[in-house]
């Protein structure tokens, strides 16, 4: 068996473009981004620092919310490793968002994320 895996972030800076390049290139079982590089860790840090709310990448979200349905269709798993604790609070009206627009599996999906809080 194998695994097809591409990699859209190694760090806070990247091409936007990048997920829905990995998406349409060819065939992807896996698609991996990293968000805690040590210079988005330092970005993220400032970020937080200015405002608590703050401290996630934001890019992240909006390369989700116009690829996510790319995703699903092909089959495509997205792993990352964002950092959780500012995230999930800016992401919860994404997820409502995201589950009524992409059906019942997203709604299983929101539900699963929101559990893990």
């Amino acid at each position: 068996m194998t695994l097809r895996i591409g990699n859209a972030s190694g760090f806070y800076g990247d091409r936007f473009s990048a997920v829905r390049e990995m998406l349409t290139g060819g065939p992807l079982d896996v698609l991996t981004g990293d968000y805690l590089a040590e210079l988005t860790m330092l970005i993220l840090g400032r970020d937080r620092l200015k405002d608590a709310g703050r401290g996630y990448a934001r890019t992240f979200l909006r390369q989700l919310e116009e690829n996510l349905g790319l995703a699903v269709e092909r089959g495509v798993k997205v792993v990352t490793n964002v950092d959780k604790s500012g995230f999930t609070t800016i992401a919860d009206p994404y997820l409502d968002k995201l589950a009524k627009d992409l059906g019942p599996h997203a709604e299983k999906i929101k539900n699963l994320i929101r559990s893990i809080n």
